[in-house]
């Protein structure tokens, strides 16, 4: 029995401890469309455990597909990844603007740093970060 007594604080402090499994990764939702007049003021909103994003990024041409991923690193930061990837067949060399409206939920509360990066691919091919703020999540 003292032996037990005398391991217990080792075992406590083990089931205390956390493991850093990475990035957590959380759910997005994201709709874009080419604009068609004036280019979209920058917009941040939040609510419960959501962070949405309302903006606009500039391609050199409009045959691009995209997608968007969010990341919780390990500072409690978000990182949110607008990626765009170039279509393979033919197309006009047209500078076009696209509005999104990009939402990412399960965000937890809190003050949260965001850093919005733009992933490009397709002639030319990069990644730039374009947004680094703070919002208060309730």
């Amino acid at each position: 029995m003292a032996r037990i007594a005398a391991l217990l604080p080792l075992a406590l402090l083990a089931a205390s401890c956390t493991v850093s499994t990475g990035p957590e990764r959380l759910p997005t939702s994201l709709h874009t469309e080419p604009i068609r007049g004036a280019v979209p003021p920058l917009v941040i909103t939040t609510s419960a455990d959501t962070v949405r994003i309302q903006w606009w990024i500039l391609m050199n041409e409009p045959c691009y597909d995209f997608t968007a991923d969010a990341l919780m690193v390990p500072a409690d930061s978000l990182a949110v990844i607008l990626t765009a990837v170039r279509r393979p067949q033919f197309c006009p060399q047209v500078l076009t603007g696209f509005a999104y409206d990009l939402a990412v939920s399960r965000v937890p509360s809190g003050q949260v740093p965001v850093r919005l990066i733009y992933a490009r691919y397709g002639p030319p091919t990069y990644r730039e970060m374009v947004l680094d703020t703070s919002v208060a999540i309730p």
